[in-house]
């Protein structure tokens, strides 16, 4: 409000500020202000003798409420609704989808300082990790395998991950195969239980908390990953953990350039027992 009554001027109610006035008040352009006035947002007097905008006191509380709303993440179209179209009840409604949306907002950006946090705690002690075999606690997971098939309907599970990617890794299972050895038998996406009841994932394969014996690679270079980079750490727990899981998961924590420009992989490899 005292913005408002700043701009125009105290008592000067007649006065009007020019289209260069305007956008330099509200740090925007020529376009945005013809814009706004072809979608009926404003509406400044055109001065007859000369054919310049002149905009007024109103224009300047009219734009004012045009921010206000834009921030409020609101369409030209329901701004315009809010400007000309709604009645008290309407707006006490508008308010609260907003205070609604703002503790959604809250919610998302809480869960995703506290993944982050967990991301952080993996790959903040991966470099002191590699190659060594570790004991640790692993919480629910869910595993949500990658969609190859180009129709939307098998594709959704993709389209959920790719518009959350911070909540989950890329992950590959291996199992072995006829002659014991490791093949991929799934592709997908890995994330804490937690996260994905949040984001309602669909079709996931639960994993349950529980104790795994893990280790970390160091791949270096830019190559796939096959069954035989992992045959060492599987061998190593069949013989220190002979009741261990027989599917060996694999989840991307990091990729990185170092100083010599060599392109490093950090790859977290668990079991569990």
């Amino acid at each position: 409000m005292l913005l408002f009554l700043y701009l125009c001027g105290g008592m000067r109610m007649a006065y009007t500020y020019s289209t260069k006035e305007f956008c330099e008040i509200f740090n925007v352009g020529r376009e945005t202000l013809r814009h706004y006035e072809k979608v009926g947002l404003l509406n400044p007097h055109i001065n007859e003798e000369n054919g310049y905008r002149q905009y007024t006191y109103w224009d300047v509380g009219q734009m004012i409420d045009i921010l206000k709303y834009r921030a409020k993440g609101l369409s030209l179209e329901q701004i315009r609704d809010s400007l000309y179209e709604a009645d008290y009840s309407q707006i006490v409604d508008s308010l609260k989808m907003q205070r609604d949306y703002y503790q959604k907002q809250i919610q998302h950006y809480q869960l995703l300082t506290q993944k982050t946090n967990l991301e952080l705690s993996y790959i903040e002690h991966a470099e002191e990790s590699i190659g060594k075999i570790f004991e640790m606690d692993i919480l629910d997971l869910v595993f949500l395998k990658y969609k190859d098939d180009f129709k939307e309907k098998t594709l959704e599970t993709n389209w959920m991950v790719f518009n959350n990617p911070q909540f989950f890794a890329s992950t590959w299972l291996y199992d072995t195969g006829e002659q014991g050895r490791l093949e991929i038998s799934a592709v997908g996406f890995l994330t804490e239980k937690e996260y994905a009841d949040y984001l309602d994932a669909q079709d996931g394969i639960e994993i349950s908390a529980s104790r795994v014996v893990a280790t970390v690679y160091d791949i270096q270079g830019l190559q796939m990953f096959e069954g035989s980079m992992f045959e060492d750490f599987y061998e190593k727990v069949d013989k220190m953990y002979p009741n261990a899981s027989k599917r060996l998961y694999t989840s991307l924590l990091t990729r990185f350039y170092d100083n010599d420009k060599t392109y490093h992989q950090y790859i977290f490899a668990f079991r569990m027992i």
